[in-house]
């Protein structure tokens, strides 16, 4: 009977770092160990591969945890970046109303300004009127202190002095100051009518002729109206209101120029003014008739004074 012997060994197959492929060689079936002395090359390769495999799956687990934390981080990332432009968008949107805001109340400021700049220009015209009525009133105050003087000096004696009280006299100021845009106009006859917008529309007209002849590019009135009760026999003298005192005496001025029979113009004068003009006529007459030649009533700064007539050159 013969031995079945098992071939030998290299020295190699008996290495630590062998043992798989000892285990292959063991496991081999006992008709190839019969068969022939080397074992199956293509079994032990395909043996090999297998443990190649597995172990360098098992090196590539760390890389996948890698992989996967760095998935994670990409998305926070990428959240955290959705997050920072979500936020700056709103932080953008709330500077634009922001900015909007701040253009609306510069606008209202520069509409507040110019009201404020309108109604000091408004401010500065009223401050000129008050300027222009005050040096009016000084003119009249000083008139007024002109003939009060002219009373005292003696001068016209036959004048009757007036009691003055300061009441009496802050009126017959403004009353002057009020009547300086009037006119009186006598000698415009009268028609007959019982309609009195034909006899006021007829007035108006003959004012507008008799004024045009002194001022051609005068204004209209502002009112026209009679003075005193009618009577048939005797026109009445009309009373023009003008819009100013610088119209009424530039006709006054210039009413030597109506060439009309029987038209006269005066100012509108108060009644102290009128006392005091008829006490002056009486005093010139009773100088006249007392001897006295070469006089005549002639304006001086507004106020009617008893003068020499000089002698034309």
């Amino acid at each position: 009977m013969n031995v079945v012997r098992t071939p030998p060994q290299s020295p190699n197959t008996c290495k630590e770092g062998n043992r798989d492929s000892i285990a292959i060689a063991s496991g081999l079936d006992m008709s190839e160990k019969i068969g022939g002395s080397q074992p199956d090359l293509r079994k032990i390769t395909l043996s090999e591969n297998t443990n190649q495999i597995t172990f360098r799956a098992k090196r590539k687990q760390p890389h996948d945890d890698l992989g996967a934390q760095f998935e994670k981080f990409q998305t926070r990332m990428e959240t955290l970046m959705i997050d920072m432009a979500k936020t700056q968008t709103e932080n953008l949107n709330k500077i634009a109303q922001e900015v909007s805001s701040i253009k609306e109340q510069i606008g209202q400021i520069k509409v507040i300004t110019d009201l404020l700049s309108s109604e000091q220009g408004k401010i500065k015209l009223e401050l000129i009127n008050i300027s222009g009525f005050r040096t009016n009133i000084e003119e009249k105050v000083k008139t007024i202190e002109n003939e009060l003087v002219t009373i005292k000096s003696g001068s016209t004696t036959a004048i009757t002095k007036p009691s003055f009280s300061y009441e009496d006299f802050i009126s017959e100021t403004y009353e002057r100051a009020k009547r300086e845009k009037n006119i009186i106009i006598r000698g415009i006859t009268e028609i007959r009518s019982l309609n009195s917008e034909e006899r006021l529309s007829y007035d108006t007209e003959e004012v507008m002729k008799i004024m045009k002849m002194a001022v051609p590019d005068c204004t209209k009135p502002i009112k026209t109206i009679r003075i005193g009760k009618y009577n048939p026999d005797i026109p009445r003298p009309i009373k023009i209101i003008l819009p100013t005192s610088e119209a009424a005496k530039s006709i006054l001025r210039n009413k030597s120029k109506i060439k009309v029979n029987n038209i006269k113009l005066y100012s509108d004068e108060t009644p102290y003014q009128q006392k005091y003009r008829n006490n002056l006529r009486n005093e010139l007459k009773r100088r006249l008739e007392g001897g006295e030649k070469d006089l005549t009533i002639k304006y001086i700064n507004g106020v009617p004074k008893i003068t020499k007539i000089q002698p034309k050159n």
